[in-house]
């Protein structure tokens, strides 16, 4: 893909920013080679006539006699998710792969995510197709949204219009209040889990790796773990409360929405440590000193990042059609 427009045009926000040297890393451990190496175009194909053994077990590029591994699309600390077509049906999917070296505790929230999008269909949520095991490993397919990530987004084009920030929350607000109708928390969301549409400019809620039916307390090895991203983590989540609530969800959208109009986290630093003292004790800068942003925005952002749980809205459907009627002007 190749930059279309300015740095303010639309178009532009769906530059592949994929980096050649993830891709080489990639390669070491699927057998994969690059192909293409220009800035803004990094294509990469198996090699059929040097397959390893970890590209074997793969299945090369045809896994299961049936998806056509094309490209990597994401990798995480448990699994790999590439672009795929399913020879049968001609369908264009998103598989995701969990990783050789991972452990049985990593299968098990594995397992845990595909029962949580099994019962979350939702134009907001990214949709579930089908689940399976290969050579031991599980797997699942998704809809194939192309498109990019609002963390690639921001990486281009810094702070972006508060009208567009505001319509892409109230989308992921749709998706978080369809989550938590079914008891769900994500406890993860931040720009690289939030996937907007190329076409319909839709964002969608990706990744319920670290996601957690509400009723239940500490599970699997969650138990004195702070499951999630430390910049985007409620106040709560760092404490280390035991009963977490849909409030974090709220307080890490919050912290999209602050990043995404200023082009600034709330709070920032290099040691884990330091930012999670500024989350529990700092109040953030106000959006306004650092963009133009309209006063009832600033205010719902700040409310977001209540430092109480209950101080934050509650209803994230609510909140959607605030959001985008302020979105409208």
């Amino acid at each position: 893909m190749a930059a279309v427009g300015g740095k303010n045009d639309l178009a532009d926000y769906f530059v592949d920013d994929d980096t050649v040297e993830v891709l080489r890393d990639l390669s070491k451990t699927f057998s994969l080679v690059i192909e293409d190496e220009d800035e803004d175009n990094v294509e990469v194909r198996a090699k059929p006539s040097k397959m390893g053994q970890t590209a074997e077990e793969l299945g090369g590029l045809l896994m299961e006699g049936r998806f056509e591994l094309r490209r990597m699309l994401g990798r995480g600390g448990q699994a790999t998710v590439f672009e795929a077509i399913d020879v049968l049906s001609g369908q264009r999917v998103a598989m995701k792969l969990l990783h050789q070296a991972c452990d049985a505790t990593d299968a098990q929230r594995f397992e845990r995510e595909v029962g949580i999008l099994t019962d979350l269909q939702h134009p907001h949520i990214v949709r579930l197709l089908e689940v399976g095991t290969f050579r031991d490993r599980p797997w699942y397919s998704m809809e194939f949204v192309d498109g990019q990530t609002l963390s690639v987004i921001q990486r281009r084009l810094g702070s972006l219009p508060p009208s567009q920030m505001l319509g892409w929350a109230a989308d992921v607000l749709d998706g978080l209040a369809a989550a938590h109708a079914q008891g769900v928390m994500h406890r993860d969301v931040k720009p690289s889990n939030i996937l907007i549409g190329r076409e319909d400019r839709r964002a969608r809620l990706l990744d319920f790796g670290s996601a957690r039916i509400t009723q239940l307390r500490s599970s699997l090895s969650d138990a004195g773990l702070a499951l999630g991203t430390p910049a985007y983590m409620a106040p709560e989540v760092i404490r280390g409360v035991d009963r977490l609530t849909p409030a974090i969800d709220l307080y890490a959208l919050g912290v999209v929405l602050y990043e995404g109009i200023t082009g600034f986290r709330p709070f920032d630093g290099t040691q884990v440590g330091a930012l999670m003292m500024k989350i529990l004790q700092e109040q953030p800068a106000p959006p306004s000193s650092l963009a133009p942003v309209a006063p009832m925005v600033e205010t719902l952002v700040l409310d977001l990042m209540a430092k109480e749980p209950r101080a934050r809205p509650s209803d994230p459907a609510r909140l959607a059609r605030q959001l985008r009627t302020l979105a409208q002007g």
